[in-house]
């Protein structure tokens, strides 16, 4: 069985979003939220009774969440952060190093607004972008789909 994650970043309190991010979410077994409005990322799961995980972005300066996360989900190992302490406006290669310090098979990130994914050195980096303020494309979000040791991202816009 396997299992639909849904990926957020960035959605900065619109409360538009939100209740559309409700529907988003039938369906799927996990939200993970990227940062940068973690109140959302509660709301989202009082609303809906989804499980969840969620980190702190910048504009996060009042939440005690984490800055980075980093769980299993079946046999897959996935980090979780905002990216802004990587510098991820700049580059990708200290969030690179991160995760593969940590192991990891999957490395989510926020910040740019920016959807984006690649595959480096056999880690897989994902950002979602943004649903409500995307820079230089159109609002998206992520799905990853979690088989056992196998595993696909896609961006939603």
């Amino acid at each position: 069985m396997s299992t639909k994650i849904i990926v957020l970043s960035d959605t900065h309190g619109d409360k538009r979003f939100l209740k559309e991010a409700v529907h988003l979410l039938k369906g799927k077994d996990l939200l993970i939220h990227l940062g940068d409005n973690y109140d959302d990322f509660l709301w989202l799961v009082n609303q809906t009774n989804i499980k969840g995980y969620a980190v702190k972005g910048n504009c996060d300066p009042y939440s005690n969440a984490n800055e980075v996360e980093v769980i299993q989900i079946e046999g897959i190992k996935i980090m979780l952060t905002h990216g802004h302490n990587y510098g991820v406006k700049s580059g990708l290669l200290n969030l690179l190093y991160c995760g593969l310090e940590k192991d990891a098979d999957i490395v989510l990130f926020g910040h740019t607004h920016v959807n984006h994914k690649e595959v480096s050195q056999e880690v897989t980096l994902l950002n979602p972008g943004s649903p409500v303020l995307p820079r230089g494309g159109t609002s998206s979000y992520g799905i990853i789909t979690v088989d056992g040791r196998d595993f696909s991202c896609e961006i939603k816009k």
